[in-house]
Order: structure tokens, then C-alpha cells, then sequence
């Protein structure tokens, strides 16, 4: 089992449904789940939360990234792709860079598409996936990142990706979505 996989099976924070064996992680065609993400700012959330890269004093990095809820996003009509990565905790070396892809189309699809980093732990020390991350990466068997997924204006998951996305991959899959 995953330390993801163990951390949600004995968080509290884990949404209900999670840890059973038919909870899977959201498919294409499946509707989007509403998460309302924490956002910079607000004073009850500390910003390593958002995203564990802003240690002490540091600012939340692409901001781009952070600027709206996924339910803000889908009661507006706007298509929204969702990144779920821990680049500080990564196990598998990839969610820095997909991250870092991600941000870069965020600069080139901003006025069609929203775009969303959900940070995968709330309590690293303590094990305890972030909230907003636990409904869409939790399954039966493990849990895993990074996920990226791109979610039409209806909020149906259009592509999902899961570990490996490149530029060329997710550029394909939002022109797709967008003409």
C-alpha cells in the first residue's frame, strides 16, 4: 500500500467512500468532483496546504495555479484542467515537471480555461492527505501522483493522465477540448 493509499484509509479527512475497494479514481466521462480548494489568503489555511513549496516566509508558487476553486470553476461553465501533485514529496520525480507544464499552458489558455494544482498533503509530517486532493486520487488499490486531468465546461473529466503527462499530450488534449 502507498503511503498515499495509508494516509487516506486512516485520515479523517478522507471523503466517505474512500478506502473501499470500489472507489476509484475519476474516469473520462465522469463528472468532475465540486472540490472548493483552498485558496491564497484565506487566513485558515496555511499556504504550505496550497502548496507544500511555500515553506516559512516563501509565496505560494504559480499563482496561475491558485486563483480559483474547481467548484468555482465548474458553476462558471469553464473548462478547468486539475493537476493533483506534491512536487516537494514526489515519489515518483515527475509532479515538479507536470506541475511546470501545467503552469506554462495556464499562461496560454487562461482566457478559454481555468487551471487548478491541488496539493496532495495537508500534514505531511502526519500523513494526512489534503481534503481537496483525497476525492480525486484515492482508490481501492493505492493512491499515486501526479494526476492531471482536463475537465470540459459541463464538468465531464474529458482526459485524464496519470503520472507521466507531457506538453505535447496535454496541449492536445485542451485544444481538443476548446474547438
Amino acid at each position: 500500500m502507498s503511503r498515499i493509499a495509508a494516509a487516506l484509509a486512516a485520515s479523517a479527512l478522507a471523503p466517505s467512500g474512500c478506502g473501499d475497494d470500489e472507489h476509484q479514481v475519476p474516469a473520462i466521462r465522469d463528472p468532475a468532483p465540486r472540490t472548493t480548494n483552498a485558496l491564497p489568503g484565506d487566513p485558515a489555511t496555511p499556504s504550505v496546504v496550497i502548496d507544500l513549496r511555500a515553506q516559512g516566509d516563501e509565496l505560494i508558487p504559480d499563482p496561475e495555479l491558485h486563483a480559483t476553486t474547481i467548484a468555482a470553476a465548474l458553476d462558471q461553465h469553464r473548462p478547468v484542467t486539475v493537476v493533483i501533485s506534491t512536487p516537494t514529496y514526489c515519489t515518483s520525480r515527475f509532479c515538479g515537471p507536470v506541475t511546470d507544464t501545467v503552469s506554462g499552458l495556464a499562461g496560454r489558455y487562461a482566457d478559454r480555461m481555468d487551471f487548478v494544482h491541488l496539493e496532495v498533503w495537508g500534514d505531511f509530517e502526519n500523513q494526512q492527505v489534503n481534503p481537496a486532493a483525497a476525492g480525486w486520487i484515492e482508490r481501492g488499490d493505492g493512491g499515486n501522483e501526479p494526476w492531471v486531468f482536463v475537465v470540459d465546461a459541463d464538468g465531464i473529466i474529458s482526459h485524464r493522465f496519470d503520472n507521466v503527462a507531457n506538453q505535447a499530450a496535454l496541449d492536445a488534449a485542451i485544444e481538443e477540448l476548446l474547438t
